[in-house]
C-alpha cells in the first residue's frame, strides 16, 4: 500500500506540472519556456529518475526476498500460515475490529435476507410496484428534447467562456454564418525547369472558369418557405457589407482578384513584342499587393475584391509553402450569410437556403474530378447541427435493441456455465435472462426520464452510450446472483416451495452486499464524474449512468427474485410448454449422496468454462515463479505507465462526426491545405474613454505616437512570432482606418459648410472641406461622435481605401454615438488538432491580459478596471480544457476515496478488503491512462469521465474478488492456505465474472462500436476496450497473486457458519452446521455473531 500511494504521489506530480507548464508555454512571444517537468540530472528527467529509484529499490527487494524464499531460508506467506476453518473461526474471542465488522456484516445480511423474504412471498406485488414506478418515470420522457446545440452540449452557461460569447452576440452584429467549399487536388504539381514555375493544376482556367460558374449558381439557389409562401433566395440571406444602399452580396473566392466577373477572369492582350498578358500576369500581381486598385499592366484591372476589400491570398488559396501563391492545392471559396443569435425567427430562413446549399453540393461534380484527383468538399454553418443528430434515434435504437438481444441469447445459454455443477433449470435460464435484460432497458428508461423530469436535457452522448453501460453493469449482477444461488443450492438441498424461497432469500443475503458495494462504487462514480464537470454534455451522461445503474440495482435485488422465484413455482408449466426438457436436465443433475457418484457428475456437468479455468489457468497462475513475475511485471508496466502520463495530450473535437459524413471529408481537406485559421477577436468592453491621445495610443498601431506595446502593436508582433502565439495576421484595427481617414493630409474625411458629410471624391467641391485637425478626438466630443459616423459609412473607394464601412460591426455604440465595446481582429495559424486548438485559445486569452495590463496602466499611477478578453469561434468548445489537468487530480483523488468509504461501509467495515481494492484501483488508473497515451488517445472531459467510469466499473470484478476470498462460503474445506484460498476464490468468483462480467462487457463495448460516431471509435471504444484488458489482467491476475502472498480471512458470520457442510474434526471438537431454516432468524444465543462469547454458534444451528 506504501507504494501505492507513492506512485499516486509521483502521478499527481507529474500531472500537476504538466498543468503548471501549459500555462508557462502561453506566454506571447515565448520561443521557449521554462517547465519544472524538463528539469534533468546528468541528462535524465528528475521526475523519471525519482521514479526509476523507486521501482529499482521495490524489485530489488522483491527480488531478494524471492530468493531466500526459493533457497528456503525463509517461509513464503501462503505455505506457513493457514486459515482454519470457519467454525473453529468463529470460537476463538474477537478482537473489538472483528466484533465491530462482525455487527455490521449481520446486519447486512439480515436487511438483504428480509428484503428476499418478501420479495419471494409476495412475487406479483414487487413485480406490479416496479411496472408502475418505471412506467410513471417513463412518462416524463414526453417532455424530454434531445439537445444538439454544439454550444448549449459542450459550454457550461456558468463559465467565463460562455459569458464572453454572450458578450459578444450581444454587443457586437453576429458574425457571420459561412457556407464552405474546398476545391483541392491530391496529385502531384506540374515541375518545370524554368526560373518560374507554371500555376498548379487548381489555378488553370479551366478550374477558375468552373469554381466562377460554381459561384454564380450558389448565387441562384432559391427554396420554397411554407412559412411565407415564397422563395427564400440567396439575396435573402447573403452578406451585403455595403448595405443597405449596396445590396451586393459576398462571396469570397480568388476570383475576387477578377471581381467576380467572367469578363475580366477572361481578358487577355498580346503586347508588340509577343508576350502574352492574361489572368496569370494579373494573380501572380495581386497575391502581393492586394491593395491595388489597378495592376498596372494593359488589363487595367484592380486587385481589390468587389467590395473594395483586400483578398488576404491566404483566405482564399491553401496548401502552399511560405508565399508560393501560385503552388496552392487548394481554392476556397465563403459564402457569409447574416448571422442571427439562436432563437431569432429569422434565422429559419437562413437555415432552410443552408440546406439547400447542402443538397446542391451533394450533387455537384466538378468537370476533370471523376478521377479523384481533383475532388469538391462542403459544409455550412448548420453542419455542426446536422451531424450532431445525423446519427439519429432510430439507428440508435436498432443498435441498442440489437445489442440486448445478443446479450439475452448468451446469458439464456451461458448462466450456471461458470460453476463445477450447472444446477440452474433451462426454463430458468431463460426466464433470468429475459427478465434482467429488460429490467436493464427499463432502467435505462427510467434514468432518462428522471434526468428530463430535473430539468436536464438529454444529449446524443448519453442515448448511445449509457444503454450500453448499464448493460455491462447490470449483465454481471445476473450472473453473480445466480452464482451465489448455486452454492446455497448445493448447500440446501430441499426443493419444496418453501424451501427454495428461503434459498433465494439467503442468496440476497450473501451476494447482495457485494453487489451493492460494486454498484454503489460504480454510481458514486459516475456520480462524481457528473458533479467534477461543468460541461452539460458530459454531465448528463455522467448522471444518466448514475441513476440507472442504481434504478437496476434495486430492480435486480428485488424484481429479479421475484420472477425466479415465479419461474420456480411455475415450473411445471414451463415445462410443459419446453417440452419437458427441464425434467429431463434435473433428473440427469440429480446428485447421489455417495462420493463416487458426485464426482462423476461434477465431471460430466461442470461448465466449460470452469473447466478450462481450474485446468489450465489456475496451476499456471499459482506457480510460485509466475506469481513472482506478475509482481515485477505490474510494478514495471506501472512505471512506465506514469512515464506515458507526462505525455498526456490534450483535446477532443468538439463535434462528434458520424464516419460516413460529408463533413469528414471537408474537416480533412481544411485541415490538410489550409493556411489561415479562424478569425479571433480582442474585444476591448465598455468604459474604456477614447478620448484622448494617450488613450488612443494605447489601441493604434500606424501613426508614429502609438505606444509600441498597443494592443495593435502586441497583435503585430504575436504574428511575427506566430509558432508560439499562433497568431498568422497582423491586426485590423478599425482606429488605425479611422485616424487614417480622419488625417487632412489623406483627403477622405470632407464636410460641407452646413455640416453635411462629403463623399471622398467631392475634394474638388468647393463646399466641401476637409474635416478640422481636432476630431481626432472621438468619445467626449458630440461633433467627433458625428466623423465617427461618417467614417463607418464611408465606402473604400480607390480615392479613399481607408473607408470604414467594412469595419462598422468592430464598434458598437449607444444611440447617442457613444462607444460601448470594440474590437480589433486578426487570424490564428492553420488548424488541425485539438491540442492546437487549445494552445490557440491560451495564447490568445494570455495576449488579451497583456492588452489589459496595457489599457489599465496610467501614467499617474492611477489603477483602471478596463477589461479585455480573446473571442473566437472555438473558444467555447476548448476553454474548459485549460483546467482539466486540475479536475482531472480532483475527481480521480475524490472517487478513490469515496469508493474506498463505500467500500468499507458495505462490506462491514472491513479495513483490509477496501484499501486493497482502492489500492489497484489506482495501478489499474495510472496504468489505464499510461496505455491510452500510448495509443494516441488524447484526453478531454470525455476521456476523464470514462476513466472514472472505467474506475467504477473495474472495481466491481476487484471488490467481488477480495471480497469472496475473505467470505466463507465458497468451500466447505476444513484448513485452507492463502495460497488454496487464491486458487478456490479465481475458481468459483473468477470464473463467474469472466463468464458474467467480461464477455458481456465486450459484448457491449462491440456494440457500441457499431454506432459511426468519431467519439466512439477514436475515445470511447479505445477507452473501454483498454478498461476490459486492464480489468481482466489486475482482476485475474494481480489481485490474486497480491492476495496468495498477503490476503486475509475475516471472521465468519452465523448466516455463512449455517451455510456450511457438516464438518468433523475430532481435535478441535465440532460437530454439523445445520442448513438456515426457513425463518432467517437468529437465535437467542448472541455469541453468534463472535461477540461476546468464545464460542459462536450458527444461525439457527445446533451444536453437537
Amino acid at each position: 500500500m506504501a507504494v501505492t500511494i507513492y506512485f499516486v504521489l509521483l502521478a499527481l506530480a507529474t500531472i500537476q506540472v504538466r498543468a503548471q507548464n501549459l500555462r508557462e508555454c502561453g506566454c506571447p512571444g515565448c520561443e521557449e519556456c521554462f517547465s519544472l517537468f524538463t528539469l534533468t540530472i546528468l541528462g535524465v528527467n528528475l521526475w523519471l529518475l525519482l521514479l526509476g529509484v523507486t521501482v529499482f529499490v521495490f524489485v530489488f527487494v522483491f527480488v531478494l526476498w524471492y530468493l531466500l524464499a526459493k533457497l528456503k531460508l525463509i517461509k513464503e506467506s501462503d505455505e506457513s500460515e493457514t486459515f482454519y476453518s470457519p467454525i473453529v473461526m468463529s470460537r476463538h474471542v474477537p478482537t473489538r475490529t472483528e466484533a465491530t465488522q462482525g455487527h455490521s456484516k449481520e446486519l447486512a445480511f439480515r436487511v438483504f435476507h428480509r428484503v428476499g423474504q418478501f420479495c419471494t412471498t409476495n412475487e406479483v406485488v414487487v413485480i406490479l410496484i416496479a411496472a408502475v414506478l418505471l412506467g410513471l418515470s417513463s412518462q416524463w420522457l414526453k417532455e424530454a428534447d434531445i439537445l444538439t446545440d454544439p454550444v448549449s452540449l459542450w459550454s457550461p452557461p456558468n463559465s467565463e467562456v460562455f459569458k464572453q460569447h454572450t458578450y459578444f452576440e450581444t454587443h457586437f452584429n453576429p458574425i457571420s454564418r459561412k457556407s464552405h467549399v474546398i476545391v483541392s487536388y491530391h496529385g502531384s504539381l506540374d515541375e518545370s525547369s524554368g526560373a518560374e514555375p507554371p500555376l498548379s493544376q487548381v489555378l488553370s482556367k479551366q478550374v477558375l472558369d468552373q469554381v466562377l460558374s460554381l459561384q454564380n449558381q450558389i448565387a441562384d439557389i432559391k427554396i420554397w418557405d411554407d412559412t411565407t409562401n415564397g422563395y427564400v433566395t440567396f439575396q435573402d440571406v447573403c452578406e451585403t457589407p455595403l448595405g443597405p444602399k449596396n445590396k451586393t452580396c459576398e462571396i469570397s473566392s480568388v476570383l475576387n482578384y477578377w471581381q467576380n466577373s467572367q469578363e475580366r477572369l477572361d481578358r487577355e492582350t498580346t503586347l508588340n513584342d509577343g508576350t502574352k498578358v492574361s489572368y496569370t500576369d494579373h494573380f501572380k500581381i495581386c497575391v502581393r499587393n492586394v491593395s491595388l486598385w489597378d495592376d498596372g499592366t494593359v488589363l487595367q484591372l484592380p486587385c481589390v475584391g468587389p467590395l473594395g476589400q483586400p483578398v488576404i491570398p491566404e483566405e482564399v488559396l491553401g496548401g502552399f509553402e511560405g508565399s508560393s501563391y501560385g503552388r496552392a492545392k487548394a481554392l476556397f471559396v465563403a459564402i457569409p450569410l447574416k448571422g442571427y443569435n439562436r432563437g431569432d425567427s429569422r434565422l429559419r430562413q437562413t437555415l432552410l437556403w443552408e440546406g439547400a446549399f447542402l443538397d446542391f453540393m451533394k450533387d455537384f461534380k466538378l468537370i476533370g474530378g471523376s478521377s479523384g484527383i481533383l475532388n469538391v468538399s462542403y459544409s455550412a454553418e448548420r453542419s455542426r447541427d446536422d451531424v450532431s443528430a445525423e446519427v439519429d434515434a432510430t439507428s440508435t435504437t436498432l443498435t441498442i435493441l440489437v445489442a440486448y438481444t445478443a446479450m439475452f441469447v448468451y446469458m439464456a445459454f451461458t448462466l450456471g456455465e461458470d460453476q463445477a455443477v450447472n444446477i440452474v433449470a433451462i426454463n430458468m435460464k431463460i426466464i433470468v435472462s429475459l427478465a434482467g435484460i429488460l429490467l436493464i432497458l427499463g432502467s435505462v428508461v427510467a434514468a432518462f426520464g428522471i434526468v428530463s423530469y430535473f430539468g436536464y436535457v438529454i444529449s446524443m452522448l448519453a442515448v448511445q452510450i449509457v444503454p450500453f453501460l448499464t448493460l455491462a453493469v447490470g449483465s454481471v449482477n445476473v450472473f453473480v446472483l445466480m452464482q451465489k444461488y448455486q452454492v446455497v443450492t448445493r448447500l440446501i438441498p430441499d426443493t419444496s416451495d418453501e424451501t427454495h424461497g428461503d434459498r433465494l432469500a439467503v442468496t440476497l443475503g450473501l451476494a447482495a452486499p457485494s453487489i451493492t458495494a460494486a454498484t454503489v462504487s460504480e454510481a458514486v462514480a459516475f456520480l462524481l464524474a457528473s458533479i467534477f464537470t461543468d460541461t452539460p454534455a458530459i454531465k448528463t451522461f455522467a448522471f444518466s449512468a448514475a441513476i440507472s445503474v442504481m434504478i437496476n440495482l434495486v430492480l435486480q435485488l428485488t424484481v429479479l427474485i421475484s420472477v425466479t422465484q415465479l419461474s420456480y413455482l411455475h415450473r411445471q408449466m414451463l415445462c410443459d410448454l419446453m417440452s419437458c426438457v427441464e425434467r429431463k436436465l434435473e433428473k440427469e443433475l440429480e446428485l447421489d449422496d455417495e462420493e463416487q457418484q458426485e464426482e462423476e457428475t461434477v465431471e460430466k456437468k461442470a461448465g466449460k468454462i470452469y473447466t478450462l479455468v481450474t485446468k489450465f489457468y489456475i496451476p499456471l497462475l499459482t506457480n510460485k515463479t509466475a506469481r513472482f513475475l506478475v509482481v515485477i511485471v505490474t510494478t514495471v508496466a506501472v512505471y512506465f505507465s506514469l512515464c506515458q502520463i507526462g505525455e498526456i495530450s490534450l483535446g477532443l473535437e468538439e463535434v462528434v462526426i458520424p464516419q460516413d459524413s460529408y463533413l469528414k471529408k471537408y474537416n480533412a481537406d481544411r485541415d490538410t491545405f489550409a493556411n489561415i485559421g479562424s478569425e479571433v477577436f480582442f474585444v476591448v468592453k465598455e468604459g474604456f474613454d477614447y478620448s484622448t491621445e494617450e488613450s488612443q495610443n494605447k489601441i493604434c498601431s500606424v501613426l508614429d505616437r502609438c505606444q509600441t506595446d498597443s494592443l495593435a502593436s502586441q497583435i503585430n508582433r504575436a504574428s511575427i512570432n506566430n509558432k508560439s502565439t499562433q497568431r498568422a495576421q497582423g491586426a485590423t484595427a478599425w482606429l488605425d482606418n479611422y485616424l487614417l481617414w480622419i488625417d487632412p493630409t489623406v483627403g477622405c474625411c470632407h464636410v460641407s459648410e452646413s455640416g453635411k458629410f462629403c463623399n471622398a471624391t467631392a475634394d474638388n467641391n468647393a463646399t466641401c472641406l476637409p474635416c478640422e485637425d481636432e476630431s481626432s478626438s472621438i468619445s467626449g466630443n458630440p461633433s467627433m461622435a458625428r466623423y465617427l459616423e461618417y467614417f463607418l459609412q464611408s465606402v473604400p473607394t480607390k480615392e479613399c481605401p481607408a473607408g470604414g464601412k467594412l469595419l462598422s460591426n468592430s464598434v458598437s455604440r449607444e444611440e447617442d454615438g457613444t462607444i460601448k465595446a470594440t474590437y480589433l481582429s486578426t487570424y490564428n495559424t492553420p488548424m488541425s488538432n485539438a491540442t492546437e486548438y487549445i494552445n490557440a485559445y491560451v495564447s490568445a486569452k494570455y495576449i488579451g491580459e497583456d492588452m489589459e495590463d496595457v489599457l489599465n496602466r496610467n501614467e499617474n499611477g492611477d489603477v483602471s478596471q478596463y477589461k479585455v478578453f480573446a473571442y473566437s469561434d472555438f473558444y467555447i468548445y476548448y476553454a474548459h480544457y485549460e483546467n482539466l489537468v486540475i479536475s482531472t487530480i480532483k475527481s480521480l483523488a475524490a472517487t478513490l476515496c469515496v469508493m474506498c468509504l463505500v467500500k468499507g461501509l458495505l462490506l462491514g467495515l472491513s479495513f483490509i478488503v477496501a484499501p486493497l481494492v482502492t489500492g489497484v484501483l489506482v495501478l489499474f488508473t495510472i496504468s489505464m491512462m499510461g496505455t491510452l497515451v500510448f495509443l494516441g488517445v488524447t484526453f478531454s472531459e470525455v476521456t476523464l469521465v470514462n476513466i472514472i467510469i472505467c474506475a467504477g466499473i473495474a472495481s466491481e470484478l476487484f471488490t467481488h474478488i477480495a471480497a469472496n476470498f475473505s467470505s466463507h462460503t465458497q468451500s466447505s474445506n476444513t484448513y485452507m492456505t492463502r495460497l488454496e484460498r487464491t486458487e478456490d476464490t479465481v475458481a468459483n468468483t473468477g470464473t463467474t465474472h469472466l463468464t458474467g462480467g467480461v464477455i458481456p462487457k465486450l459484448l457491449a463495448i462491440f456494440g457500441l462500436a457499431l454506432i459511426k460516431s468519431d467519439l466512439v471509435d477514436s475515445s470511447l471504444f479505445t477507452t473501454y476496450l483498454v478498461m476490459i484488458g486492464q480489468m481482466i489482467y489486475f482482476g485475474l491476475v494481480f489481485i490474486p497473486v497480491v492476495l496468495s502472498y498477503v490476503g486475509t480471512v475475516d471472521r465468519p458470520t452465523s448466516a455463512e457458519l449455517s451455510l456450511l457442510t457438516p464438518i468433523s474434526n475430532d481435535d478441535q471438537g465440532v460437530g454439523e452446521a445445520t442448513p438456515l431454516n426457513a425463518t432467517g432468524n437468529q437465535d437467542n444465543n448472541g455469541a453468534v455473531d463472535g461477540v461476546g462469547d468464545s464460542e459462536a454458534t450458527p444461525l439457527n444451528a445446533t451444536d453437537d
